[in-house]
C-alpha cells in the first residue's frame, strides 16, 4: 500500500501589539547612553539596544523580562488545514509571523486493519486509509499491528481526521 501524502498544514500567526511591531529608536541623546531593549520583529524576541535618554518610542523596556512580558508572550492562533495558503481575514500589520508545518502520518497509519489471531475480542479505533479516517473494530486480543488505538481521539491526534 502506498503511503499517505501529507494531510494537513498547521499555521501558526501570532499577533503582536502596535507597540512591538514598531522599529528600535535610540531616541535622542540627552543622558548617558543606557541599555534598553525593544522586541525585534526580525528574530521574533526581545533585543537589547542603547537608548539615548530622550524621545524614541514605545517598543522600548527597561528589561529583557518587560520586553517578552509585553511582546513576547502574545496570543497565538492556530488554523488547521490542507491549504497552506489559507489565512484568517485579519489586518496584515497584525501578523508577524507565519509558520508553515507538513503533518505527515506515520507508516503505522496506513497499515491495514488487523484484528489479530485471538478470540478475546475488545472494540478498538484504527486507521482507515482509504476513507482517510478513524474507524472502529474487534480486536482478539493478540498479534496484529500498530494501526490499533484505544480510542478515536488517540486515532485522530496520530494519524488525522477526516478529510472533508
Amino acid at each position: 500500500m502506498r503511503p499517505l501524502p501529507c494531510l494537513f498544514v498547521v499555521n501558526v500567526c501570532v499577533l503582536l501589539s502596535a507597540r512591538c511591531q514598531l522599529p528600535a529608536d535610540i531616541g535622542n541623546q540627552c543622558k548617558k547612553y543606557a541599555t534598553a531593549w525593544f522586541f525585534d520583529t526580525n528574530v521574533g524576541a526581545c533585543s537589547r539596544f542603547w537608548y539615548g535618554g530622550c524621545g524614541g518610542n514605545a517598543n522600548r523596556f527597561r528589561t529583557e523580562y518587560e520586553c517578552f512580558q509585553t511582546c513576547g508572550n502574545q496570543r497565538k492562533s492556530r488554523l488547521h488545514t490542507n491549504y497552506p495558503n489559507v489565512v484568517e481575514k485579519t489586518p496584515p500589520t497584525s501578523f508577524m509571523f507565519l509558520i508553515s508545518v507538513s503533518f505527515c502520518p506515520p507508516d503505522s497509519c496506513v497499515l491495514p486493519q488487523d484484528q489479530g489471531s485471538c478470540d478475546n475480542y475488545t472494540m478498538m479505533w484504527f486507521f482507515d486509509a482509504a476513507q482517510k479516517e478513524c474507524a472502529r473494530f474487534w480486536y482478539g486480543g493478540c498479534g496484529g499491528n500498530k494501526n490499533r488505538f484505544l480510542t478515536q481521539e488517540e486515532c485522530q491526534s496520530l494519524c488525522g481526521t477526516k478529510i472533508r
